[in-house]
């Protein structure tokens, strides 16, 4: 089964203590519902955040993700699982957007199964025709305010503000129980 995205930890959690001692990203956060899918040794395979999903019985939820995946099946990359946010429609969950992503899904990462992630995602993104979240600033951070500033920031998707921020780095790794993160 290929992997969720990894548990993303509000800032001051112990956890994620040193993720400003190197350079960062900070992209916008979608108010949708987390969708994976991915080929794994050239077998197409689908989940929500929580579960496993099934293309024989789809989660009626997820229809248009599924039906758009299952279609481009033949030019997803082996090897590599896409992390999207699925939005059936503008207000999917509390933000009112004035659209939906393309295709009804806006990538968010992309990683192999051992979980090594792509910086540059958005490429990969774009060749199967999906969108992908804006990075908001890419560099080292040296003032927590500066991050107050992203919140104000108008949503690729329009309507409304970002629902977040999301501050990744890819350079430090740690671990919660017995799970590495990148």
């Amino acid at each position: 089964m290929i992997p969720a995205f990894p548990k993303i930890f509000t800032l001051g959690t112990k956890y994620i203590a040193d993720i400003f001692k190197e350079s960062v990203e900070i992209t916008e956060k979608v108010d949708g519902s987390q969708f994976n899918f991915g080929k794994i040794d050239g077998v197409l395979q689908i989940r929500s955040k929580n579960k496993e999903l099934y293309f024989d019985n789809p989660e009626k939820m997820f229809g248009e993700a599924i039906d758009y995946v299952k279609s481009i099946e033949d030019i997803i990359p082996d090897n590599t699982i896409f992390h999207c946010e699925y939005l059936k429609k503008p207000k999917h969950n509390t933000l009112v957007y004035e659209r939906t992503p393309r295709n009804h899904l806006i990538c968010f990462g992309v990683s192999s199964q051992d979980q090594s992630f792509t910086i540059h995602y958005e490429m990969l993104a774009e060749k199967i025709g999906i969108e992908s979240v804006p990075v908001l600033f890419s560099g080292t951070v040296y003032s927590l305010d500066k991050l107050k500033n992203f919140l104000e920031t108008p949503s690729i998707l329009g309507g409304t503000k970002v629902e977040g921020i999301v501050i990744k780095n890819y350079h430090v790794h740690f671990y919660w129980g017995d799970t590495q993160f990148p």
